[in-house]
């Protein structure tokens, strides 16, 4: 549903390619939509042993790590921290000839590195939270569809909670970045915005469908009517010390001692 937007910045890419916040965000948004489209695709997928994609997933997982790995090594270099410097230093071609199993661990160990230095990256070198946050979902649902043992339920269930997760976090993007910059737009270039804000309705539209599905509920069973037979006869005990019980409708039997 977000891909109508997307199709939008791109048509009117002229307007805002010299931008750089724009250009980052962009990409930014098209990586959200590239992992939404592969978590889809891994969620609704027959279960009979059909292949995973892992060289497209293990390419997105790649960039969300070399994109927390560049504050982490100027961190380093300020520092002059050896250690730090070599628990960050990767390359794209180095990581893409990692086993699948070292890639996910090498993947978790750098963002716990980043979650110890969190506070500084983000202040000093530009490591937002979005980028953070990326790579822990990338590495969650790369774990889950190419690691992690294939027991489907548990496997579904987080990978719904990860799709739900990236989608406020696409949506949130939008909102919060791009909607007030086309805005700022509406008295200069009125075709892009008009098309924009098109985009926009077809992704709240999906929006809404999407919550209502959610929130259908299969009617409850009914209760049986107050008063109506059930064909049952209720036996319940009523003097265990005297050894008696009773039938609803009937008089006290007394059991043989």
């Amino acid at each position: 549903m977000c891909l109508a937007v997307l199709a939008c910045l791109d048509r009117f890419q002229s307007l805002w390619n010299s931008q750089a916040a724009l250009v980052r965000r962009r990409k930014e948004l098209g990586d959200k939509l590239d992992l939404i489209q592969v978590i889809t695709e891994e969620q609704e997928r027959d279960r009979t042993g059909v292949t995973v994609d892992k060289h497209r997933m293990a390419g997105l997982l790649i960039d969300g790590m070399m994109a927390v790995a560049g504050p982490l090594r100027g961190l380093a270099a300020d520092r002059v921290d050896a250690d730090l410097r070599q628990r960050s230093a990767m390359t794209r071609t180095e990581l893409s000839r990692l086993p699948k199993v070292r890639l996910a661990e090498r993947a978790k160990s750098l963002h716990a590195l980043a979650l110890t230095n969190r506070e500084i990256l983000e202040a000093e070198y530009g490591l937002g939270e979005e980028t953070l946050a990326g790579l822990e979902n990338r590495a969650i649902a790369f774990n889950a569809m190419v690691v992690a043992p294939r027991n489907n339920l548990v496997e579904r269930t987080r990978l719904t909670s990860l799709l739900d997760s990236e989608l406020r976090s696409t949506l949130a993007l939008l909102k919060e970045f791009f909607d007030p910059i086309v805005s700022g737009l509406a008295d200069r270039e009125g075709d892009f915005v008009a098309e924009y804000r098109k985009a926009r309705a077809l992704v709240k539209q999906g929006v809404r469908r999407k919550k209502e599905k959610g929130e259908a509920k299969p009617a409850a069973a009914k209760a049986p009517k107050a008063g109506k037979k059930t064909g049952k006869r209720k036996v319940t005990p009523e003097a265990t010390t005297t050894g008696t019980v009773t039938a609803e409708g009937t008089a006290p039997v007394a059991l043989p001692n």
